[in-house]
């Protein structure tokens, strides 16, 4: 499944199987990503990530998604297209019946839809600007973009975190419908005249002289008058379409002069109403495809299900998924007490700074000098295997996030630093309440498996305002 197949809804789907795997151990959720990634023959981390919610939904076949069943993105764009068209089709031939006697005012029809569309489309424009630069301005509630999200994406209001992708879906479809809308409308311009008879004049309350209405129209014409000569208004036309109230009827060599306002006003709906939304449209789509990509990738969780696809299981001691034998490495120990010399401590991807130690009882007092950081680069990596075999430790505590699960490249930094050794895994909780069963479950049969055990502590915090332990009584009550 390529990656430009992404849509929006995969991102919810992403999401609530996220949300559903919180339940389960590590080690289950390993060894079914890792067989994913085996099966998957994508490269880019968004079709490996489609090619796991594939396999995923593949395995709960029975599940019944509630609520109603969303719109694809294609039918609603599709549907939304369809719609503007009707509407700007029957706004046209309202608007050309509107005006009695087959006279149709210029400067109207050109305010709307002309203009009206251009500052649309300009609306449009610095709004996708602004999602481009990081902001995420509120949509209208009245869009009908809007409300056909609400079935296109299902429960999308519960992602709004993600407002900039959520606005450029609301500006991608809204392109669609300007689109459609101006189409129409161009449409009903080629189709109602050919069947009509109608002329065009030109009046307004700002009374405008001959040679301003000259202006206008060359100003208007510029990017088509050198190679489109066609549809642009000479002088005389302008004087033969004013309208004058007291003025007889046209005569036919009039009308006929006056009905050459009809290219004009076609080439300007092209350039100036409908092009910018051809524009628009592209670059929202492009923009909307990219950030999307970037979302689903950086999804809180999504970073993990790709490690575990491309990682291998790790199979040592006992067969994977097993529940720690009694009286192996894995134990769970309830008391610890630091030793004063040979030790060394590594922090695991940034779990401690230098002014941490003395925030948790099991290294309370200890030397700042004897930890080491590891797991944020190979270099810091590196550092500290060279630092372990130079000082030849007898004891080496790593410690780690327990709200993190543990992967390969942990067990193998371990395996290298350690060298069969004895090590102690440190489990730092996220919050006062300690660490839940099922984490320490998983980090317990993580060690079990390492090559030579591991065992496992979990980190208590001193109450705001403790003392350092003196020495190395930290640890046991």
């Amino acid at each position: 499944m390529p990656a430009s197949a992404l849509k929006a809804s995969d991102l919810v789907r992403l999401a609530d199987q996220i949300e559903k795997d919180r339940d389960a151990g590590w080690q289950e959720l390993h060894r079914r990503d890792a067989a994913i990634g085996a099966r998957c023959t994508a490269d880019e981390p968004a079709a490996r990530l489609l090619c796991w919610l594939r396999e995923t939904a593949a395995e709960a076949p029975d599940e019944k998604p509630g609520g109603r069943s969303p719109l694809s993105e294609r039918s609603a764009g599709l549907l939304l297209s369809g719609g503007f068209l009707i509407a700007g089709f029957l706004t046209m031939v309202g608007f050309l019946f509107a005006h009695g006697q087959g006279m149709v005012n210029v400067l109207w029809f050109f305010a709307f839809f002309v203009l009206l569309q251009l500052a649309m489309s300009l609306f449009s424009a610095v709004t996708l600007v602004s999602v481009a630069l990081g902001n995420a301005p509120s949509p209208l509630s009245i869009n009908p973009a809007r409300l056909l999200a609400s079935r296109t994406l299902p429960d999308w209001r519960r992602w709004r975190e993600f407002q900039d992708v959520i606005q450029l879906v609301f500006l991608r479809y809204g392109q669609g419908m300007g689109i459609g809308f101006v189409g129409g409308a161009l449409l009903a311009f080629i189709v109602v005249p050919a069947v009509n008879d109608f002329s065009f004049m030109w009046s307004s309350t700002f009374q405008l002289t001959d040679s301003a209405m000259q202006r206008f129209v060359h100003v208007v014409t510029a990017p088509w008058s050198q190679w489109l000569p066609a549809a642009t208004v000479d002088a005389q036309v302008i004087t033969d379409s004013r309208y004058q109230p007291a003025a007889a009827r046209p005569g036919p060599a009039r009308i006929e002069s006056m009905r050459s306002w009809w290219p004009f006003l076609f080439m300007s709906m092209l350039v100036y109403a409908l092009l910018p939304r051809l524009l628009l449209g592209w670059l929202s789509r492009h923009l909307y495809r990219r950030r999307l990509q970037r979302t689903f990738i950086g999804y809180p969780g999504a970073d993990l299900i790709l490690r575990r696809m491309k990682q291998p299981l790790i199979q040592s001691q006992g067969a994977a998924g097993s529940e720690p034998r009694p009286g192996s490495h894995g134990e769970l120990l309830e008391e610890f007490r630091l030793p004063d010399d040979g030790v060394l401590v590594v922090s695991w991807a940034g779990a401690l700074g230098e002014g941490d130690l003395d925030r948790y009882r099991e290294l309370s007092g200890a030397d700042p000098a004897i930890l080491m950081q590891a797991g944020t680069s190979l270099e810091a990596d590196r550092e500290a295997i060279d630092r372990a075999r130079q000082e030849d430790s007898q004891l080496l505590i790593l410690v780690v996030k327990a709200w993190e699960p543990p992967m390969s490249d942990l067990a193998d930094f371990i395996a290298e630093i350690a060298r069969g050794g004895s090590s102690v895994l440190f489990l730092q909780p996220l919050r006062d309440t300690g660490i839940p069963e099922d984490r320490l479950d998983d980090w317990r049969r993580f060690a079990d498996e390492l090559p030579g055990g591991a065992q496992v502590v979990a980190m208590s915090r001193l109450p705001a305002g403790a003392r350092p332990a003196e020495g190395g009584s930290n640890g046991a009550p």
